[in-house]
């Protein structure tokens, strides 16, 4: 059994709120979070973030406002994360930092200080999750570029981010043409020698400049928490992390860490390659770090978030489905090392929908909505009722043949195949005339509305580039998002339309 925890987390199921500390309502409750104490490094935090901005070119009036207010005792972070990838990953990357951006405003309305931070989680070095992009046609179509990294096993921010930035062109280029915002995202040409996070984080900064978004890439946060690694490897809580484990999966759902919780994840993170650090609960109290570049020691997603709350002061994090199944498993390292732990705040989804498109929609007088994937096209008047019994009758006729008994093997054998092909010529004819009534009525093809809404059946925004949103519609959809997501609840989907 492999049950759907966001789901359950949502419906408010009491097992799994047990392993989080509480619902994302409870952020509303200001008093739990006004005396919110650890000892962060809040002034270094401040010289890091300046530095780090200035390097990006990124310096927004309200950004340095954000920065300046986080060495404050009473300033918290809102934070979302996310790998960066070719052409800037997936359009949920886009609508994290967005959602991040409207629940800081949200507080601040409620009288609490509170800072979007964007973790750009380019440590990672899956190049199978970052080396492409898909993108969607308005008749459903999905196509994909891949372009291999130079740089084999590497982090992401070791990847150059001019290597694909051609191919990403061309293709934006070739399948969508003259677009609102061509011109603006051609000027993102990536720097000379700027790798993909960095990248990554230059455009979502310019992107949400005004809503003043931080961007960081995790590898630059490393000094605030390295102090802390002999602490992090000698008290790994392996054994509560091993009871947490199985109650999760007692109640029927899948192990995020493919049971290797049992040390903490480390890697050697170097231009070379990134490799794990093995055997690190035999190596407690030992000076192991002495034989290895301790700048390059970097974390695996199992202590991602500790580091995370050690290093800046986070109150929340906006994460997704696979997000909130990890960090349901976290729980005794944020107690073992007594950091705060985030309230979990489930990513919304946003699936847009062009004009073109929302026509086609009406046109079947329906509601995106009402659409589910892989629905079959509405049952349409006929054109002649005495065609439709008869090719009916064939349909009950054929699959008569499949009810008699045939004692013979050859002759079963013969009858099976032809069952099979009388079965698709008759699908074909059944296709053929489905296909006579929708254009008798004028009406668009129904596969491609659903495969638009639903590409490969998921929602857009797990297929998408983020940069097709970004050509089509300009920078200015950042602040839509952030519009449309002040207004739904998290965890939710919206349609809108641009």
């Amino acid at each position: 059994m492999n049950a759907d925890m966001s789901a359950a987390y949502l419906r408010r199921d009491p097992t799994v709120l047990s392993w989080f500390d509480g619902f994302w309502e409870d952020i509303e409750n200001v008093d739990n979070w006004k005396g919110l104490k650890h000892s962060w490094q809040r002034s270094r935090i401040v010289q890091m973030l300046l530095h780090i901005t200035e390097q990006q070119g990124q310096q927004s009036p309200i950004t340095l406002q954000h920065i300046k207010d986080l060495g404050q005792e009473d300033c918290f972070a809102v934070v979302a994360g996310q790998q960066p990838a070719l052409g800037g990953g997936p359009l949920y990357s886009l609508i994290k930092a967005a959602q991040c951006v409207a629940l800081c405003q949200q507080l601040q309305s409620l009288g609490v200080k509170a800072v979007p931070i964007f973790w750009c989680a380019s440590e990672d070095h899956d190049e199978g999750e970052a080396n492409h992009a898909d993108f969607l046609t308005e008749d459903g179509e999905v196509s994909r570029i891949n372009v291999p990294f130079d740089k084999a096993g590497s982090s992401l921010h070791f990847q150059s981010a001019s290597s694909w930035w051609p191919t990403l062109i061309q293709k934006l280029e070739n399948t969508f043409g003259s677009a609102i915002g061509q011109s603006w995202f051609n000027k993102c040409e990536p720097l000379a020698d700027e790798s993909t996070g960095h990248w990554f984080c230059r455009l979502l900064s310019h992107i949400f400049s005004k809503q003043g978004l931080i961007c960081i890439e995790a590898y630059q946060l490393r000094p605030l928490w390295h102090p802390h690694l002999t602490h992090l490897v000698d008290h790994w809580p392996s054994l509560p992390l091993a009871k947490r484990r199985k109650e999760i999966m007692d109640a029927g759902y899948a192990d995020s860490f493919g049971g290797h919780l049992h040390e903490p994840p480390l890697f050697l993170d170097e231009e070379s390659g990134r490799t794990p650090i093995k055997g690190l609960a035999t190596k407690k109290h030992t000076n192991w770090q002495q034989h290895v570049n301790q700048e390059a020691i970097s974390t695996g997603a199992g202590l991602r978030p500790i580091v995370q709350q050690i290093a800046l002061p986070v109150l929340a994090f906006v994460g997704g489905p696979g997000e909130l199944h990890y960090h349901s498993f976290l729980g005794p390292a944020y107690d073992a090392f007594k950091v705060p732990k985030p309230l979990f705040i489930p990513r919304s989804q946003i699936s847009i929908i062009s004009p073109k498109v929302r026509k086609k929609i009406a046109a079947w007088q329906l509601q995106p909505d009402q659409i589910v994937p892989d629905m079959p096209p509405p049952i349409l008047a006929s054109m002649n009722q005495q065609v439709d019994d008869v090719v009916n009758n064939i349909g009950a006729q054929i699959n008569q043949l499949t009810q008699i008994p045939i004692n013979d093997n050859d002759l079963k054998v013969r009858v099976d195949t032809g069952h099979k092909q009388l079965n698709k010529a008759l699908q074909k004819l059944q296709q053929s005339l489905e296909r006579a009534k929708r254009q008798q009525q004028q009406l668009p093809p129904f596969g491609g509305i659903t495969q638009y809404l639903f590409p490969r059946g998921n929602r857009q925004d797990r297929v998408v580039s983020l940069s097709q949103a970004l050509w089509l519609y300009g920078p200015g959809i950042g602040e839509t998002l952030v519009n449309q997501l002040e207004a739904i609840q998290p965890g939710a989907h919206q349609f809108i339309s641009l």
